[in-house]
């Protein structure tokens, strides 16, 4: 007796495979989705797969499945280059292979002979909670390791230097208020290196004592209102940028909360570079 396969079931599930892949595609790759565009893509997806199925050269299909899969990630995202559209379309088969293989194991492990529209929506469904758990856990390393990139930057101040690595962040806007410079993020430990004691104590609490002289920037981060403090270095070389080793304008403020800048020293702004 021959399988019986329902169009209208086998639609429905690549449908939703599509959008699922297509959803998790745009998160790890920190690209908006338009609803239109998921929609009309993962029909375009499906449609292909039922058509596909009157196609019996199995080179002929796999030729077209690509060509398919491509199609559906063109019309899914607006991407502005070449290479940003390769590398959607690479982690969408990834998450394709990965999200397909995940279903046909629990219905293997969970012994189901076939693939009934419950079994797969119902495995499918906890698959995708399963999916996005982990990327709400992980979701600030993935992204953080997927964009992250870093910069030589060198402080000169009152005849000290201080070269540190850091870490190009486009998250970080701050700029001080009344110059309108950016602002460099330093943990405490480096700074100590180049300069004295009092002015390190400034930084840290704000109370001016001495002769030490700071600037105010007004921090609103998770809800939380707080004040940084910083200083105008007498020069500032940032390397890495469209023009090599370049020198800039930008306050330094020390800043001991929060991560540890991904192994860096600093959080460059990006656009000091």
């Amino acid at each position: 007796m021959k399988p019986v396969l329902y169009v209208d079931i086998y639609f429905f599930i690549n449908f939703s495979m599509n959008w699922v892949c297509l959803y998790f595609t745009g998160k790890v790759l920190t690209v908006k989705l338009k609803f239109w565009r998921i929609l009309l893509s993962s029909i375009l997806g499906a449609l292909g797969a039922v058509g596909l199925l009157f196609v019996e050269q199995r080179f002929l299909v796999m030729a077209l499945h690509c060509i398919l899969c491509l199609l559906m990630c063109l019309l899914g995202a607006k991407q502005r280059s070449f290479m940003g559209y390769i590398r959607f379309s690479g982690i969408f088969w990834v998450l394709a292979l990965l999200i397909g293989g995940g279903i046909q194991g629990l219905m293997n492990i969970s012994g189901e002979a076939g693939e009934t529209i419950q079994s797969v929506v119902l495995y499918g469904a906890i698959l995708f909670l399963i999916l996005y758990a982990v990327w709400n856990i992980s979701a600030g390393w993935i992204k953080k390791k997927l964009n992250s990139k870093t910069t030589d930057v060198e402080i000169y101040y009152k005849g000290e230097r201080l070269l540190m690595s850091g870490l190009v962040d486009s998250g970080n806007l701050l700029r001080e208020p009344l110059t309108g410079y950016p602002v460099i993020l330093v943990k405490s430990q480096s700074l100590e290196t180049i300069l004295t004691d009092e002015m390190v104590s400034t930084l840290k609490s704000g109370v001016v004592e001495g002769s030490a002289k700071v600037l105010a920037i007004p921090v609103h981060s998770g809800g939380v209102r707080r004040m940084l403090f910083g200083f105008i270095p007498d020069a500032l070389f940032i390397s890495g940028g469209k023009n090599g080793r370049a020198q800039e304008s930008a306050v330094v403020a020390m800043d001991d909360l929060g991560d540890s800048f991904a192994g860096c020293q600093c959080l460059v702004p990006l656009t000091l570079l």
